[in-house]
């Protein structure tokens, strides 16, 4: 009853606080708006004048295929990727170790298809197979084959007229214009329906793709945001500890039948509440209001348990993490610098503002691993975006939970409670 007392107090204390509100619920809703926005705006037209270059590691396993060297050539006269060739071995090495987060993979049979008017497939890897750099380019590559496709097509055409023209007597060579015309549409459906050239995009998730109707901008800011600000939480939670010290309420609760793991567990659960609290609101006014802005929906999917889970493990994580605060801190000075240096630091090198892909650095990649808002991230991003369950995140979920445990334990081994 008494850790229940410390769990209730905290939350009316929160909800008496407007300044609260306004950082936790507000403050996420404006960022996830303009970034939303901002990002949309980025990615139409005027992103073709950048003279940065997406890249683009290729494996070509027909090195000495006439038209696998020129797939390879035009994709790089899009000037908007740089072709990196690698063998399959280096690429595999490195797309494992995320040293890189996507390659083209090129069949040996690739030349000895397409001339023989046979479908080739060609592969496009990616670790994060619906983020707006990787359909970029998929749409690029795609771009690319349909236009070999189509040069191929209006040569087989060709090929075509000059032998019926030829087989046939001179009084009988009479095709004309429209004739050509009605022959070379049939190949241009033709290539519609049988791709000569299919591009096969390939991720680890064994995760169905949302739908494209479910699919907007939103679906990428607000699992980042929504982690962004959950974590930030954890500086209301040490500010919070650091006030029952000043007060000198922790030193009255030590005299009540109650451990130091109780106790602190007591002041864990009120946080934990209200992050929950935030990311409902976060959910519930990306599907309601965020529509009204004209910057898309939020869809839950199809798996809004697993959401469920990941929330609660980002809660749990967040308010350990205060714990750990508090426990480092013994100022209020020192929480808010702490606080401000690791909480947007973590943010930003866990990929919640800005995501790892586009930043393609494999150093941050690598850095990301020891940051639990990279995994809350991935984890919301994989439900959200490409539909995973529960199951296909439970990994994610592992290591949050390792976070949280590791987190509280410091905090209770380090907390000083005078």
């Amino acid at each position: 009853m008494k850790i229940l007392s410390i769990v209730w107090k905290d939350i009316r204390i929160f909800f008496k606080e407007p300044g609260y509100l306004i950082y936790l619920v507000v403050l996420p809703l404006v960022f996830i708006q303009l970034f939303t926005t901002l990002f949309a705006a980025s990615v139409g037209p005027s992103t073709s004048t950048t003279s940065q270059k997406i890249r683009l590691v290729v494996v070509n396993q027909d090195p000495d295929g006439a038209l696998a060297q020129e797939f390879v050539r035009k994709l790089e006269d899009t000037g908007t990727l740089q072709i990196l060739p690698a063998t399959l071995e280096e690429a595999e090495t490195d797309y494992k170790d995320t040293r890189i987060t996507r390659y083209l993979l090129i069949p040996e049979d690739f030349t000895e298809k397409v001339t023989a008017g046979q479908p080739a497939e060609v592969t496009f890897k990616a670790l994060d197979s619906m983020s707006l750099t990787i359909q970029s380019m998929k749409m690029i590559i795609e771009g690319v084959a349909n236009g070999m496709q189509l040069e191929r097509n209006i040569l087989d055409s060709l090929t075509l007229f000059s032998e019926m023209q030829s087989s046939a007597p001179p009084e009988f060579q009479i095709y004309d214009i429209d004739v050509l015309t009605r022959q070379a549409q049939s190949q241009f459906i033709a290539s519609e329906e049988r791709p000569l050239v299919a591009v096969k995009l390939e991720f680890p998730q064994a995760a169905t793709v949302a739908p494209e109707d479910d699919f907007s901008m939103v679906q990428f800011s607000v699992p980042g945001f929504t982690v962004l600000f959950a974590f930030l939480v954890a500086q209301s939670s040490a500010r919070s500890i650091y006030d029952e010290k000043k007060t000198g309420s922790f030193r009255r609760l030590l005299a009540a039948p109650l451990s130091k793991f109780a106790l602190l567990s007591g002041k864990l659960l009120p946080n934990l509440f209200i992050v929950l609290f935030q990311i409902l609101v976060i959910f519930l006014t990306s599907i309601i209001l965020l529509p009204l802005t004209g910057v898309g929906r939020l869809s839950l999917g199809e798996h809004p348990g697993a959401l469920l889970a990941i929330s609660l493990c980002v809660a749990l994580c967040s308010t350990s993490l205060g714990i750990l605060i508090a426990a480092i801190a013994r100022t209020e000075a020192q929480i808010g610098g702490v606080s401000a240096l690791f909480l947007w630091l973590m943010g930003f090198l866990g990929g919640t503002m800005v995501p790892l892909d586009i930043l393609n650095s494999p150093m941050l990649n690598g850095i990301a691993r020891f940051i639990p808002h990279s995994y809350a991230v991935n984890a919301y991003k994989d439900v959200l975006i490409q539909g995973a369950d529960l199951n296909a995140v439970l990994p994610a979920l592992g290591i949050l939970l390792g976070f949280s445990l590791i987190f509280f334990l410091i905090g209770l081994w380090r907390f000083d409670f005078n």
